[in-house]
């Protein structure tokens, strides 16, 4: 889910007609809750079914299951103004008029900053062969709404302090909120957190010498994060620190724009000669010189505890680099 945004097919998503402007409430739920609105016999036959098992995908990277959203349905019946301002909906129609299924997307539409999807088709059958056929554009349309809410928000609270320092020390600009506070400056390593009695959000950024493509594989990527954290992020016990969990798959999503290489990792780390853990997000890119590659990584640990939520903020912040 690293799209920095989501562009569904023409051929396949058919524009929602624009509200006329209005003055709109703000969104209410909860981060990462979906609204689902369809008729109660079509949620509990297999057409709705496969909606919620789409919906509740596992969230990627997390040490234990956590569902991408939380879930909850009402009939159109039901669909009011309580309802109506949730913060994302998606809403299933059967159209016998219809020969097709058709989908559109829009932002805005009962309340702000809000996401819709509406789904339209001729038979219950019809819309579940395409919900199965788009179920990834649909969970990247509202991962990446909340993504962005989450990015206007830290917007309204940002850390000079850190902000000045990324654009000084790595001549890059990302948005971090004021409720971090740097840990360590280095000229090629910074490590920056929010602790809270029970959790804490780590970001580090490090950087190291360009010389191959092949530096953009995985298991490059991991040998130097793996050195780079000996070195500078210990554990609690002596002769510990902090690593990659190899016995977890870490998941490996290249990207080549304008023949320039960049790698989204997400994974579990682990501190060796310990007994700590946790997930990680990481975005390795070329700095401006093309002489470096920069690494930004993200990485909780809140132990017997949820992390979905926490991983998406740290995604969120990341994505602000400029």
């Amino acid at each position: 889910m690293k799209n920095w945004m989501v562009v569904f097919s023409m051929v396949l998503l058919v524009s929602c007609k624009q509200q006329p402007k209005q003055v709109l409430n703000n969104i209410t739920g909860d981060l990462n809750d979906v609204l689902v609105v369809m008729e109660k016999e079509t949620w509990q036959n297999p057409t709705g079914q496969k909606l919620k098992e789409i919906l509740v995908t596992p969230y990627m990277g997390l040490p234990q299951d956590e569902p991408s959203f939380k879930v909850f349905q009402v009939s159109p019946m039901d669909f009011k103004d309580i309802f109506k301002i949730y913060r994302n909906i998606i809403e299933v129609r059967i159209n016998t008029k219809l020969d097709s299924v058709k989908m559109g997307a829009l932002n805005d539409v009962y309340s702000k900053p809000q996401s819709y999807v509406l789904v339209e088709g001729p038979s219950s059958i019809k819309i579940l062969e395409f919900i199965e056929l788009h179920q990834t554009q649909i969970l990247n349309f509202f991962h990446n709404a909340e993504v962005k809410r989450l990015q206007e928000s830290y917007k309204k609270t940002v850390s000079a302090e850190i902000v000045n320092h990324m654009q000084k020390n790595f001549g890059i600009k990302i948005t971090v909120p004021a409720n971090f506070k740097l840990d360590i400056q280095k000229k090629d390593f910074t490590w920056m957190s929010f602790e809270s009695p029970k959790m804490s959000q780590g970001i580090l950024v490090y950087r190291y010498a360009y010389t191959d493509t092949a530096q953009f594989n995985l298991e490059h990527l991991v040998i130097m994060r793996d050195s780079i954290l000996k070195m500078y992020v210990p554990g609690p016990a002596k002769g510990s620190y902090m690593t990659t969990e190899k016995e977890f798959p870490t998941h490996f999503e290249p990207s080549v724009v304008n023949n320039e290489y960049s790698v989204w990792l997400n994974g579990l780390w682990k501190v060796q000669g310990d007994f700590m853990g946790g997930p990680f997000v990481s975005y390795s890119f070329l700095d401006s010189s093309k002489a470096n590659i920069i690494c930004i990584e993200g990485f909780v640990y809140n132990p017997k505890e949820d992390k979905r939520d926490y991983m998406m903020q740290l995604e969120a912040i990341i994505k602000t680099k400029q």
